[in-house]
């Protein structure tokens, strides 16, 4: 592990910004009073100096004064993005345009973003056919959010021309198979093995509709912080990753109660 030593340039920087702070909390706290110079009658050069000689006695209060601005940093993104999903809670439950597995009028609603050639997204299939086994007030909306390529973006295109047909989970899941590479001939041999129109397919992936669907969900989750995929929102809570199986069951069942 490395350890931070501050040197004394650093430490000089340090007890300028506290300095600098100290006296921008003054003056907020004089914001309704006749303005004043806060720090009247004090040696400026004597305060910065005990600044730093306290810093130096006491190195660890940088450690620790970077680490609770990285909390409070964290704490108001986390508050940011609760504020966004709520704001945004329709396109993210409600949006005709997202399929939806389960129970359509099911209580509790998860969001997954994902990409077709995301190894980790494939992995959360078992788990999420699983739960909607086992909870049938459950709704799964799948946000198709192509990143990783060309191929990506071809079969978001043509697993939304599949909705177009109403086979949308019949093609989502024999594309999310076990041993089946995303390119774009297994695309369409998978669009023939179950019975798609090819030619109303390819004519509908390049649909100026199928074009906005995907645009929406990137600058969905482009207000959301979303940069990977899967990316799960449930309820107010935003989880990124391969989310274990019993932490979903959990946060469903709180979820629920709440």
């Amino acid at each position: 592990m490395t350890s931070l030593s501050p040197s004394s340039t650093a430490v000089r920087l340090m007890a300028a910004a506290t300095f600098a702070v100290a006296l921008s909390l003054a003056w907020n706290a004089q914001a309704d009073e006749p303005k004043a110079d806060p720090l009247e009658g004090i040696d400026r050069d004597a305060l910065n100096q005990a600044i730093e000689d306290y810093i130096l006695a006491n190195p660890q209060v940088i450690v620790q004064s970077l680490k609770s601005m990285e909390e409070r940093q964290r704490l108001a993104e986390e508050q940011h993005r609760k504020d966004i999903i709520l704001a945004r809670k329709d396109a993210l439950n409600n949006d005709p345009a997202s399929p939806v597995f389960g129970n359509p009028e099911g209580s509790i609603t998860i969001v997954e973003f994902f990409d077709y050639r995301c190894g980790y997204c494939r992995r959360m299939v078992p788990t999420m056919q699983k739960l909607l086994e086992e909870n049938g007030d459950l709704r799964w909306v799948m946000k198709e959010f192509p990143i990783l390529g060309p191929e990506s973006v071809y079969a978001s295109r043509a697993a939304i021309a599949a909705q177009k047909q109403g086979k949308y989970q019949e093609f989502h899941m024999a594309l999310m198979s076990d041993g089946v590479s995303v390119t774009n001939d297994n695309v369409d041999r998978i669009a023939a093995l179950i019975g798609l129109n090819l030619d109303q397919m390819k004519a509908d992936m390049q649909s100026d509709e199928t074009e906005t669907i995907i645009r929406q969900n990137h600058r969905l989750a482009q207000e959301l912080g979303i940069s990977g995929t899967p990316s799960f929102v449930l309820g107010d809570r935003f989880l990124p990753g391969a989310v274990p199986e019993g932490q979903l069951r959990d946060l469903i069942e709180s979820e629920r109660e709440s």
